[in-house]
């Protein structure tokens, strides 16, 4: 709220009320024409600072924008080199380890054809060793069947001399005790008769 200009008694006195009211009145009148005024110059100022304001917003976003643009677009051709390198470098890291295991699966391939050869070779040597056991064992065991049949022939032949041997002590005996008895019964019976 404006401020109204007063002065002391003293100044209506030696001016008279007449002045001093029309002093004051007058100096009122500046004070709200200049308060008007200024608050013109405040509005204009105000929207020329205003206007300036959002036309260096407007500039500093189109500026940004401009500069997001770039700071964009030097990303994206960044990233893009980014990716083709690292699909570069992943590309060679993958023929490397294709080198790599291609390389072990010749040599465990290798191995394994070595390994075989070894069991193969081990194999057939003792396919070799079993023959030869084979062989040994039908040859033991054809010389002990040889030697049992064999035994087993002069067995009987022992048996068929010591069953004819006890079959010629049996007819000695037999004859030894048949002949006394027939003799004694016959003897009995010319008793008898």
């Amino acid at each position: 709220m404006p401020r109204a200009i007063k002065f002391s008694r003293e100044f209506y006195d030696s001016l008279g009320d007449a002045v001093a009211t029309e002093l004051v009145t007058w100096l009122n009148d500046v004070s709200d024409r200049c308060r008007n005024d200024l608050k013109e110059l405040n509005e204009l100022n105000f929207q020329r600072f205003d206007s300036r304001l959002w036309q260096g917003f407007a500039e500093s976003d189109g500026k940004s924008a401009a500069r997001f643009a770039t700071f964009d677009t030097k990303w994206e051709r960044r990233l893009t080199e980014l990716d083709t390198k690292w699909e570069k470098r992943l590309a060679e890291l993958d023929a490397q380890w294709e080198k790599r295991i291609s390389e072990l699966e010749l040599k465990l391939d290798a191995q394994i054809s070595a390994l075989d050869a070894k069991w193969e070779k081990r194999i057939s040597e003792l396919d070799a060793q079993i023959t030869a056991l084979d062989s040994k064992w039908e040859k033991r065991l054809a010389e002990f069947e040889l030697t049992t049949e064999q035994g087993f022939r002069e067995f009987e032949v022992r048996i068929e001399q010591r069953f004819g041997s006890l079959q010629r002590w049996m007819l000695g005996l037999w004859l030894g005790t048949v002949l006394p008895l027939a003799g004694l019964m016959i003897a009995v019976l010319r008793v008898m008769r």
